[in-house]
């Protein structure tokens, strides 16, 4: 019963492999803008090499070790000398290249860089802020060209609902912090990793990232926008609102997993209005807390959207 189970399970990883493998070959053309093919470059001649050599790395092992079930539990004729030996053979080549082709790639990754811009934040009489996240999709020109939107898309907006679009890793990290000026900026951090210096600063300028204030709606996008070609050499920014205390910040929940150290749906409970869509925070001496007030009005703060 043991063996039958090891020879399922080694079953199951080699056709996992196997169509994972047949996948990547067949698409090969349309996955470098999926993390983690994002890391190489697409017009690589040796990504082929690279794919088989993983691919490999990952099933002779499993053919060995179904092969020695079939021979100690089974009783039956394992791999002779020569297939072993040339499986030996072909696995070590496979380990060697894929060492080599990793290391490459992590030299790309040798220095973080990062550089910072500012934003004024225009003032506000009641020093109240909504903080939201934008809903709408970004797209490159090539993206708009791609997809043909003047015919196929005209009068229509593509939303953006997916926080791990292309199962990138997050890129963009929100924080609050106090400020003893009455002016209230938006700190931008762009950082990004590279063969040197100049070649990281240079992955740290070549993204977008949009923010737009209008009023007293501060709108964030929910990640980094990395050029299309480009590589992945973990681009990120950080976003630092700085606020005098006494400011409140009424705070979207779909924005709060960008936002450290705010928790909206706790917020909401505490102010007993499970319903809300935000909550309200005031910056005090202590930090960033939640604004618990029986006089204080979510809605009403907040603009209504116009009915369509």
């Amino acid at each position: 019963m043991f063996g039958v189970i090891i020879l399922m399970i080694c079953f199951g990883f080699f056709i996992a492999a196997l169509v994972g493998f047949i996948a990547i070959l067949g698409y090969s053309h349309d996955i470098y803008h999926l993390f983690p093919f994002t890391i190489i470059a697409p017009n690589n001649g040796h990504n082929s090499m690279i794919f088989f050599s993983a691919f490999a790395l990952v099933v002779i092992p499993i053919i060995a070790i179904a092969a020695l079930t079939l021979k100690v539990v089974f009783n039956t004729v394992g791999l002779n000398k020569s297939a072993g030996y040339t499986l030996l053979i072909v696995w070590i080549g496979s380990l060697s290249i894929v060492i080599y082709y990793t290391a490459k790639i992590a030299n790309q990754f040798k220095v973080n860089e990062s550089f910072t811009q500012t934003i004024n934040i225009k003032p506000n009489k009641a020093g109240v802020y909504h903080l939201t996240l934008n809903d709408i999709k970004f797209l490159t020109k090539a993206d708009s060209m791609r997809m043909d939107i003047d015919r196929n898309f005209d009068g229509r907006i593509i939303l953006d609902d997916d926080s791990r679009e292309n199962g990138m890793p997050r890129n963009v990290d929100i924080y609050v912090e106090k400020t003893d000026q009455r002016n209230i900026v938006l700190e931008e951090r762009f950082s990004a990793q590279g063969a040197n210096d100049e070649d990281a600063l240079r992955n740290a300028r070549g993204v977008k990232y949009n923010f737009i204030q209008k009023d007293s709606v501060l709108t964030f996008d929910r990640s980094l926008q990395i050029p299309h070609g480009k590589l992945w050499r973990d681009q990120r920014v950080k976003l630092t609102l700085k606020i005098p205390v006494g400011t409140i910040l009424v705070i979207d929940e779909n924005l709060n997993y960008l936002i450290n150290d705010t928790d909206v749906g706790d917020c909401k409970n505490k102010n007993k209005e499970p319903n809300w869509t935000s909550a309200p925070f005031m910056l005090e001496d202590g930090g960033l807390g939640c604004k618990v007030d029986t006089l204080f009005s979510v809605p009403a703060v907040i603009p209504q959207p116009i009915a369509k």
